[in-house]
């Protein structure tokens, strides 16, 4: 009739019953602070509404409804009133129980079934609060011995212990003055010498490859391999003196940004200068700024940006499941897989929280050359194919985009012309406004547009139910469905996706 819970780290979950005897959960916890929560043993007592009658040798399966709680230890108990004072609880766990409210570590389970649906996402929220975003898991432990020592293997055989035994070292031809000699290394004197000043490959790596984040190549275009089979620096002096200003600012990242974009080099206009294309075709002089794609990720934030409906309410947390195509999972097996697109504001997160299959890589992102995953990818490689022009066109993301622009400008423009929230939409997305040529042939698509959304069908209601953002009461509908079409035009723009 009764069951308690151990649940570490303030972890709080819903317990579920395979028969239909309802259960209750416990109400909302008092949070005191991360320390209150993490730092102790949290028990939850869970009562049944209906008495549970079992047959010798059931077996009776409890099922956690979400994975949050690190470890959890159950135990079950015969009686029906737990404040009663049956022996099945121990003493410490009654005076808690029967304390004030500020015994947060202690939690008597009378929340109606029916409430869970609805509380659930607040629950959730505290918990991630609690943690300050962060999501903790046993990465390691420590082990005095090796259970196996480290042997040179003949010939690449693992089975062959005859090998001479190798020590944590530096390689021989990198320097390691700073290095113990006198015992044997660890991965904190690994991570010293990783940061050491006679060490500048740590350096030299990272502001190659940020210098590669804004100018689209490295100053080594090789990112993974500054060595002797990897591309010579373009500009050698510029990366070392990069490398010792990155190091001698402490490591501070936020220093080198600033410094890297504020020079004139990072500044210049993207625009094609005549008198470089035979001296400088590949601009590997950085006579001008590179234009270029952007990334698959930043695609789908930015078009989510200029539609107002990113949600940077929180950072960190769980995965996230953007749309993707039905059953593409249904190839998977051991386990099988089902994927459920979130529907909530979830769906409107940043695409670094995106859920990620290795080998399955959502269609969104592999159009754009996303990395499968299946190996470590330095760099990315920029393709230009068709599917590209259609999943900005057709898929549910980009659909939604297109509609949250245009509730956007009609929002901010109720008595606006379709010029005016024309030219709205393009300074919400490319920061400009339309020339003549281009606001010509957009007044006169969004004049079609709107003469075939009026034809007294439902086409605006059935356009406008793609996706979950909702459609105001205060905007026309079949005005929204014709700017709509149009601000999809305007997603799948060239420069929409290439950064000048």
């Amino acid at each position: 009739n009764g069951f308690s819970g151990g649940l570490m780290h303030g972890d709080r979950n819903n317990l579920q019953l395979d028969k239909k005897h309802g259960w209750q959960s416990a109400p909302k916890p008092n949070y005191e602070g991360p320390d209150s929560l993490t730092s102790q043993t949290q028990t939850a007592v869970y009562c049944l509404e209906k008495p549970l009658k079992l047959q010798p040798g059931s077996k009776l399966r409890l099922v956690l409804a979400n994975n949050t709680a690190s470890r959890v230890r159950v135990s079950q108990s015969p009686v029906l009133d737990p404040v009663a004072g049956f022996d099945a609880f121990t003493p410490a766990f009654l005076k808690a129980l029967q304390g004030t409210q500020s015994a947060a570590a202690y939690h008597l389970c009378f929340t109606p079934t029916t409430t869970l649906s609805t509380e659930y996402q607040a629950i959730l929220d505290q918990i991630r609060d609690c943690r300050s975003g962060w999501t903790r898991t046993l990465v390691t432990v420590k082990v005095d011995k090796p259970e196996f020592p480290t042997r040179v293997l003949p010939r690449g055989d693992w089975q062959n212990d005859s090998g001479e035994l190798v020590e944590p070292a530096v390689l021989s031809f990198l320097p390691s003055e700073s290095v113990p000699s006198d015992r044997k290394l660890t991965r904190l004197d690994l991570a010293n010498w990783i940061t050491a000043d006679e060490n500048p490959l740590t350096a030299r790596h990272f502001v190659n490859r940020l210098w590669k984040q804004f100018f689209g190549r490295g100053i080594s275009n090789i990112l993974d391999d500054l060595g002797g089979q990897g591309e010579p620096p373009t500009h050698p002096d510029l990366l070392d003196w990069l490398a010792v200003e990155f190091r001698e600012s402490g490591w501070d990242m936020k220093h080198m940004v600033r410094l890297i974009t504020s020079s004139h080099t990072y500044r210049q206009s993207a625009a094609t200068r005549e008198n470089l294309l035979e001296a400088d075709p590949y601009n590997l002089l950085y006579g001008q700024q590179s234009g270029r794609r952007l990334d698959a990720e930043f695609i789908r934030d930015q078009a989510l940006s200029a539609a107002n409906l990113l949600d940077r309410s929180y950072i960190g947390g769980p995965s996230i499941r953007i749309y993707q195509p039905e059953n593409y999972y249904s190839n998977l097996n051991f386990p099988v897989r089902r994927y459920t697109a979130h529907l909530d504001s979830r769906q409107h997160r940043r695409s670094v929280y995106a859920h990620w299959q290795r080998t399955f890589l959502l269609p969104t992102f592999a159009n754009f050359d996303a990395p499968a995953r299946d190996e470590c990818a330095a760099d990315r490689l920029q393709a230009n194919i068709p599917q590209q022009a259609l999943t900005l066109l057709n898929d549910p993301v980009y659909v939604e985009a297109a509609r949250g622009l245009a509730t956007r400008v009609l929002t901010e423009l109720p008595d606006g012309s379709a010029e005016d929230r024309i030219d709205r939409m393009f300074v919400h997305l490319l920061g400009r406004a339309p020339d003549a040529t281009e606001k010509d042939r957009l007044l006169a698509f969004h004049a079609k547009q709107h003469a075939q959304f009026n034809d007294g069908t439902d086409q605006a209601d059935q356009y406008l139910s793609v996706g979950i953002a909702k459609v105001p009461d205060s905007v026309d509908r079949n005005d929204l469905a014709a700017l709509s079409q149009t601000a999809r035009l305007l997603l799948n723009l060239h420069e929409s996706i290439t950064r000048y």
